[in-house]
């Protein structure tokens, strides 16, 4: 069985505020938390832990490990979707000895972080994972200095934010279809689904900004034309030429460094957008008068984070119904009901 330690509570609790100034009833139940406080964040270590491709901590057994006794180390999907056999680590194995035990090569390391899980989607890597990396920057010079275990292979922007924005982190990087690491003490955190609003990770982000930047601060979230996506924004260009008469930028927010796209949200006024994972760059609105208007209505995560900066969000559903976030389907924005959400 694998040993763990509790170290220390390294981010305590925030409250926060429970009020959406602002909010256009999309029909759909909205259940966002209604805690009076974000949780704290807490540091543990596994001792003599195997991680293998993607973050995936090994037990004994060689499944997958999802918890530390009543400690969960990923958001509960992670867990859920494992189970129901719709991902497997390892090239679709759900026991890394159907694989023959051995054939992963170890890379053997004293001590190290593990931060990942298997969900690189943008959006869950900026609200799930990479507000971690600001715990780490910390705990530099505190006697944790470890390096954090990165497969190769990850989308770019990951390797991107840390050496933009957390240069001084060291990372290794190995083949995940080749090798494993065993780590003598593994550091991980505890996973709590609204961790990141704690408004410590807000002043983290504050460091950052710089008041007196350029930017517009209407601004419309455009996906790339060679994006792939089962929800077909069939009048993107049309919404984007209507919004320029009220002043709105367009920007596709991946062609933009991480500290660029940090500035640019935190002047925003307005931001209107898809449901998607770019729109979840409202996470660094710094303007408690922003308003965000999200096309379409997934699930409460754009309320969390209008609780979490106490700033405004509404919505407007394309072809006047809700679409799934599997669905595959073809929209159209309705310009004369986007008219009337106010920019004036």
């Amino acid at each position: 069985m694998l040993q763990w330690n509790f170290l220390e509570e390294i981010v305590g609790p925030s409250a926060r505020d429970q009020i959406i100034k602002k909010f256009t009833n999309t029909g759909a139940e909205d259940n966002f938390s209604k805690s009076a406080f974000h949780p704290p964040t807490s540091l543990y270590s596994i001792k003599n832990a195997t991680v293998i491709e993607k973050g995936w901590i090994l037990n004994d057994d060689g499944s997958a490990l999802f918890s530390l006794g009543n400690i969960q180390l990923y958001p509960g999907y992670v867990k859920k979707y494992y189970e129901e056999g719709l991902l497997y680590p390892i090239h679709g194995k759900k026991n890394i000895f159907e694989l023959g035990g051995t054939t992963l090569k170890p890379i053997r390391l004293n001590n190290a972080y593990n931060i990942l899980h298997f969900n690189l989607v943008y959006g869950h890597w900026l609200l799930e994972i990479f507000p971690r990396l600001f715990i780490i920057q910390d705990l530099y010079g505190r006697g944790f200095d470890y390096p954090v275990i990165i497969p190769h292979g990850l989308p770019p922007f990951v390797l991107n934010h840390i050496y933009e924005l957390f240069p001084d982190i060291e990372i290794i990087l190995f083949d995940s279809d080749y090798e494993k690491i065993f780590v003598n003490d593994l550091i991980v955190f505890d996973y709590h689904e609204i961790y990141w609003g704690n408004k410590y990770f807000r002043n983290k982000i504050n460091t950052i900004v710089c008041t007196n930047n350029n930017y517009q601060d209407r601004i419309f979230i455009a996906r790339p034309e060679n994006h792939y996506s089962t929800r077909n924004f069939e009048n993107q260009r049309e919404v984007e030429n209507f919004l320029r008469t009220f002043g709105f930028d367009t920007i596709e927010p991946s062609s933009y460094s991480i500290r660029e796209q940090i500035k640019i949200f935190s002047n925003a006024k307005f931001v209107v957008g898809e449901f998607n994972s770019a729109l979840h760059n409202a996470f660094f609105t710094q303007n408690e008068k922003c308003c965000v208007l999200s096309i379409n209505y997934i699930n409460s995560i754009q309320n969390e984070i209008a609780i979490s900066n106490n700033t405004s969000i509404g919505y407007l559903l394309p072809n006047d119904k809700i679409i799934k976030w599997n669905e595959k389907s073809n929209f159209r924005v309705d310009l004369n009901k986007l008219a009337s959400m106010g920019f004036d």
